[in-house]
């Protein structure tokens, strides 16, 4: 029900029943977008939340996840392409739209937390120094907040009126 409320809000209900529900009756009601909105950027906070626990504890492993969310991203396309070649230009540009920002808001609180993990690995925890670098990373992941709401209005308002 999720992909179909986010990915094919216009046809819900043929969505639900070509992937798997076959009574459409069980299904909830069709969400608003506030709604959706909130349930998009609340998904979209907890895959921000894992990466900035796992750059915190990992460092640069924390490619993996952002190597994770990228085969997800590849797989949400293929499924709204219908894995048809011909089809690939939109549906990468579907995906473009908000999700330039979504990743670009991952990358940026990947960054403030390897920053706080460099800071301890280097034992710099009580300087002055220290404290800045807490303080320039508590700014990135503001910043990396606000960029992830922007792509999920963008995500909830916008890419429905184009696809």
């Amino acid at each position: 029900e999720t992909y179909c409320m986010i990915n094919r809000p216009g046809n819900f209900d043929e969505c639900v029943r070509q992937y798997g529900i076959k009574d459409a009756a069980q299904v909830t009601p069709f969400l608003t977008n506030k709604e959706r909105l909130f349930l998009i950027f609340t998904n979209n906070m907890y895959v921000l939340l894992f990466t900035l626990v796992f750059s915190l504890i990992f460092g640069a492993g924390v490619i993996f996840i952002l190597a994770w969310n990228a085969s997800v991203i590849g797989a949400a396309i293929g499924i709204f392409t219908d894995y048809k070649l011909a089809a690939l230009p939109i549906g990468i540009l579907r995906f473009f739209l908000h999700g330039i920002f979504e990743i670009g808001s991952y990358f940026i609180i990947a960054l403030a937390g390897g920053m706080v993990s460099v800071a301890i690995i280097r034992h710099e925890t009580g300087t002055e120094k220290f404290w800045e670098v807490l303080q320039d990373s508590l700014n990135l992941i503001i910043v990396s907040v606000v960029i992830l709401f922007a792509a999920a209005l963008l995500e909830v308002f916008v890419t429905p009126l184009l696809f």
